[in-house]
């Protein structure tokens, strides 16, 4: 299995337990499994734990901790219901902190309210919430389309032009933009000689 492969199945997985309530344990519990293998391989390849925070981050949109959790859960080293408790603590813990606006894996945004309490923006707000959820029939590469649209909008949405001019702007700041904007660079790039190359091919 490549990379790749694992790493969209990893994804799968998770968005299959987060919409399960009867399931939600074995799938999280193969996520683990495979999550582990995926960690085996990137100590091989020399990867430090900043680029293993990143990846679980940007690819399944959970932090280190939680990765953590469900690679012990898979060893053996945590129980089911351990690992369950532990989450549901980390949540409380979430919900009592002064925030504005918080992403969820699924899509969902909540919203933090005068009263303290998270809740769902509208669904007309939500415009992105249907078109990311895993719907059960849906074949690989539309798991993969969607999934790239929706990270294309968010990204450009995240990059809209802010004034700047009264802070400082220094080269880690911009070095980062740059970085974002040269990787989105290069996967157009890719697309785009994929295209050509089938287009090219069925002329």
């Amino acid at each position: 299995m490549t990379r790749a492969t694992l790493i969209h199945k990893i994804a799968s997985l998770l968005r299959k337990g987060d919409q399960s309530k009867e399931r939600s344990d074995a799938y999280y519990l193969e996520a683990g499994k495979n999550m582990h293998e995926l960690k085996q391989r990137h100590d091989a390849e020399g990867g430090t734990w900043a680029q293993w925070e990143e990846l679980v981050r940007l690819k399944f949109g959970i932090g280190r901790t939680r990765a953590s959790e469900l690679m012990q859960m898979a060893t053996g080293k945590k129980t089911v219901q351990e690992t369950r408790d532990n989450t549901k603590a980390r949540t409380r813990k979430t919900r009592k902190k002064k925030k504005k606006i918080s992403p969820l894996r699924s899509g969902e945004i909540l919203v933090e309210g005068r009263d303290g309490k998270l809740r769902p923006l509208p669904k007309a707000e939500q415009w992105w919430n249907e078109e990311i959820r895993h719907k059960d029939g849906d074949s690989d590469e539309v798991i993969w389309r969607r999934g790239l649209i929706f990270r294309s909008r968010a990204a450009a949405g995240a990059a809209m032009y802010e004034d700047w001019s009264a802070y400082e702007v220094d080269d880690e700041l911009l070095a980062t933009v740059t970085k974002a904007v040269e990787a989105w660079g290069k996967l157009a790039a890719y697309l785009g000689k994929l295209k050509r190359a089938r287009n090219d091919k069925a002329a």
